[in-house]
């Protein structure tokens, strides 16, 4: 009897081992896990809270075709942020009477009714970078009136609030 409790003992050691060596692993990978989580949810906190856009001016005008008019809205904005800006085309516009519906305008490069596309002072890299204005083009088939707002939406996830009178 004496040998058969030492050897039910050795297993119950080694089980118990292994149990403890299985929970320290699963353990070490969930912590690295969730570290990998925070760090990259610093990370892109971090760049939002370094990304900064002022819309500085807003103009309207109506561009007649032969076919069509339709209202072409200007915005200029200005990267006063310390973040380079990049994949502006995945940014989303919405533009609408402040307190009214927002119509929302996606990314064509050749524009359009419905659609918006940019041009870019300075260096014209396709980065937005600190201290560059863009003018974002929108292209509507009804006057919005004022007062205007506008919501920039980056990819980053940021979203560029104004709202501005059209004079």
């Amino acid at each position: 009897m004496g040998e058969s409790t030492v050897l039910a003992h050795a297993i119950l050691t080694i089980v118990a081992m292994s149990l403890a060596a299985t929970f320290a692993t699963a353990l070490i990978f969930r912590t690295y896990d969730v570290n990998n989580v925070f760090s990259e949810l610093i990370s892109v906190k971090t760049v939002n809270i370094r990304t900064e856009i002022v819309v500085s001016y807003i103009d309207e005008s109506v561009v007649n075709t032969t076919s069509t008019s339709y209202y072409k809205y200007s915005i200029y904005m200005k990267n006063v942020g310390r973040e380079n800006i990049i994949g502006l085309e995945n940014a989303d516009l919405y533009l609408g009477t402040f307190r009214g519906e927002l119509r929302l305008y996606t990314y064509n490069s050749t524009g359009g009714i419905g659609y918006w596309n940019y041009t870019e002072y300075g260096d014209n890299d396709g980065v937005w970078e600190p201290g560059e204005t863009i003018v974002v083009y929108a292209y509507s088939d009804y006057k919005i009136e004022s007062p205007i707002e506008v919501r920039f939406a980056l990819p980053s996830g940021v979203i560029v609030k104004e709202v501005s009178p059209i004079t």
